[in-house]
């Protein structure tokens, strides 16, 4: 799950800018797309970060906001498309 974390302020964040949450909305787009594009397709994390060229904790970040929208789910160390 995508950590967030309450400022001082009130307001909530995430543990990236405002422009790499940007970019994990776009990320979470393309990365829904490709597995709709692609039935059956299921990979572990390590192979979807190499997949898509991302570090790790940016990879990981963006399939939790799938799982979390139940977009994807996992099955073990396996992510697929949630039907």
């Amino acid at each position: 799950m995508l950590k967030v974390w309450q400022r001082d302020n009130g307001s909530t964040s995430y543990p990236f800018s405002d422009r790499s949450f940007m970019n994990i909305e776009h990320l979470a787009v393309r990365i829904r797309a490709e597995f709709q594009e692609m039935p059956g397709l299921n990979l572990t994390l390590p192979q979807a970060q190499r997949l898509w060229g991302l570090p790790p904790d940016l990879c990981a970040a963006v399939v939790d906001v799938l799982v979390d929208r139940a977009v994807l789910k996992r099955s073990g160390a396996r992510l697929l498309l949630n039907d």
